[in-house]
């Protein structure tokens, strides 16, 4: 899923003004969320459920034409 959040981001987002924004905050706050995450099985499960389900949908996005 990585690889596609990445393509995402890059293709996506960052010619943006606006997804460059999104890029920058993701940047400054997904620290903290990580931390917040880390100690708690069940908040790092649910993390990779939403996770995949955003891959998969963006997945579905990018191959479309």
């Amino acid at each position: 899923e990585l690889h596609i959040l990445r393509e995402f981001r890059d293709q996506v987002l960052r010619p943006t003004y606006a997804g460059r924004q999104v890029v920058w905050i993701y940047y400054k706050f997904s620290p903290v969320v990580a931390a917040w995450i880390v100690n708690s099985q069940l908040k790092i499960r649910v993390s990779r459920w939403f996770i995949t389900k955003i891959a998969s949908g963006l997945k579905k996005s990018l191959n479309s034409p």
